[in-house]
């Protein structure tokens, strides 16, 4: 069984932090299933980690997060601000760079600060 947080410490919530967009798993089921992916670290609220990518290009939390973004061009299903943010925590270095322009949109809209 593998551990998701770095030497193998406790994430938070028990592990009941649901993974966006993905049905109700949560980052026990990670575990559980031995799927450590390290980009679920931050998320998961293991210790000392900081996030690769995040939705407000600065790195600060998403002013609105409940402001719901509705399906379309992004997701089939009508998604927060503040699940966009938690899904983008998830995306390594390149996955982030590689959706920047998707994000811009996305942030401007949720109130990040210094889009234009």
């Amino acid at each position: 069984e593998c551990k998701l947080c770095p030497d193998g410490k406790p994430f938070a919530n028990n592990g009941q932090t649901e993974l966006p967009l993905q049905n109700g798993k949560t980052c026990a089921d990670l575990e559980a299933n031995d799927d450590c992916n390290e980009n679920y670290q931050f998320l998961c609220g293991c210790e000392d980690v900081e996030p690769n990518c995040s939705l407000c290009p600065d790195g600060t939390p998403v002013p609105n997060r409940f402001l719901i973004i509705p399906s379309g061009d992004f997701v089939s299903q009508d998604t927060t601000c503040g699940t966009f943010d938690a899904l983008f925590s998830t995306y390594s270095d390149s996955t982030c760079a590689a959706n920047q322009e998707d994000m811009k949109s996305i942030a401007a809209y949720c109130g990040c600060p210094n889009m234009e």
